[in-house]
């Protein structure tokens, strides 16, 4: 192993004297800047052929010992040139994965802590780079036009065309258009790298709230800033940026709730409204992950509720439902409520929609009846008992609990209530 790697300590090594020498020149030249990506290219395949947790842990003692503070410094460096970090970044999400329980330190060892330190590290750099350095400022002029160009498109042509010689002649060049496209690449890199540390299973993610480290609540808070900074609509019209967003939404909700609901009131209103979204999309896989996201944060809801205990949290989740939640959760209720009179049922995963319906019922009982009957009223009078009375077989037998058997008997009146629909 080390003489098939000593190519690669070479490599690090010639790029951290150009560090240290800091030669502008150099460090800016394309030959340097090909190289780098060629090196992290090359890395990403090594690691991908380390599939057992021994040559795992061999590849990790040689890059985290030796270099993982060299790739910091180059992340930081080089945050702005998409072409070059994004190859670093692709490297460490690979480096945080674990594919095949691939990652399994002894249990003396304190390398998964380490390895999420140093991911939590790398992420906090980029992030803070682009945020103090004219990202969310580029993005707005950008979403501006890119926004103005997509709903053109949806207009006659002799309209589409007038667009886009508008944009081009007012809006941001196409080499900041292209360059704000890779850094979207690069931000859905950094929730990957993120949701794969929580999903992974080799870190006590527990210690750094004990012994009040920062490493987790920096990475989440960046991570989420990082979103926030692109408006939700300019997301939507980026597939890869928003699969892993949702994607992230769903882990971040199921494995840290508690740092999900200490971000800011505009934050949780931004994520509220984006899973909001998520129920309504077409695409079957963020439709599922929106539900997941949405159980999670009601189970928690529900958990404290039922407790007592905790007071620090429940005053915490108590902020949380009197802020933009307090509007929005009745909101969600009713997308749930609906959907299956808006959308063919069959497209629709049943498991999926019954756990946070469930606990929407449980938890907004009341709303649920006033959402029940506006809907109700808002069909055709031939329509309407047979509406009425699917919805009032929906929760025959089910009680306000969120135990497995209350589950399992809700999810078959699902079932039952979408045959009824269909029929009607």
């Amino acid at each position: 192993f080390d003489a098939f790697m000593q190519c690669f300590g070479e490599a690090f090594a010639s790029i951290a004297s150009a560090l240290e020498a800091d030669d502008a020149s150099v460090l800016a030249s394309p030959q340097f800047q090909h190289a780098l990506q060629a090196l992290f290219l090359d890395l990403t395949g090594v690691l991908t052929a380390a599939k057992k947790d021994n040559h795992y842990r061999i590849f990790f003692d040689w890059i985290y010992h030796d270099f993982a503070p060299l790739i910091l410094a180059l992340v930081e460096r080089y945050y702005d040139n998409p072409s070059v970090v994004n190859p670093m970044l692709v490297f460490w999400a690979d480096l945080v994965n674990n594919p095949s329980r691939r990652i399994k330190f002894p249990p003396a060892s304190p390398n998964g802590i380490l390895l999420f330190k140093a991911t939590s590290k790398i992420l906090v750099a980029y992030a803070a780079q682009l945020l103090q350095n004219g990202f969310p400022a580029a993005v707005e002029e950008f979403a501006a036009v890119r926004l103005a160009a997509a709903s053109q498109a949806q207009g006659p042509s002799s309209d589409r065309t007038a667009a886009d010689g508008d944009a081009n002649a007012e809006g941001p060049s196409h080499a900041l258009a292209a360059q704000l496209e890779a850094t979207f690449s690069g931000i859905e890199l950094c929730l990957a790298m993120l949701r794969l540390s929580f999903s992974g299973d080799y870190c006590c993610f527990g210690v750094f709230d004990l012994y009040d480290d920062k490493a987790l609540v920096d990475a989440i808070d960046c991570a989420l800033a990082l979103v926030v900074a692109i408006p939700f609509e300019l997301l939507l019209l980026y597939p890869t940026l928003c699969s892993g967003y949702y994607a992230f939404l769903e882990v971040l909700a199921k494995t840290h709730t508690r740092e999900l609901l200490r971000q800011s009131e505009e934050t949780l209103g931004r994520i509220l409204l984006s899973l909001k979204s998520g129920l309504q999309s077409f695409q079957r896989r963020i439709f599922t992950q929106s539900c997941g996201a949405l159980e999670f944060l009601t189970t928690f809801q529900y958990e404290m509720a039922s407790a007592g205990k905790h007071p620090e949290l429940a005053e915490m989740l108590q902020k949380h439902l009197d802020s933009q939640a307090a509007a929005i959760y009745p909101e969600i209720l009713e997308v749930l409520a609906s959907i299956y009179l808006l959308i063919d049922n069959s497209r629709l995963p049943q498991w999926a929609v019954a756990k946070p319906f469930l606990n929407f019922i449980v938890l907004y009982s009341n709303e649920f009846e006033r959402i029940k009957a506006d809907i109700v009223a808002r069909e055709p009078p031939h329509r309407r008992e047979r509406i009425a009375e699917a919805y009032e077989t929906l929760l025959d037998d089910v009680d306000s609990t969120l135990d497995v058997k209350n589950r399992d008997r809700f999810g078959r009146r699902l079932a039952a209530f979408c045959r009824m629909i269909k029929e009607v």
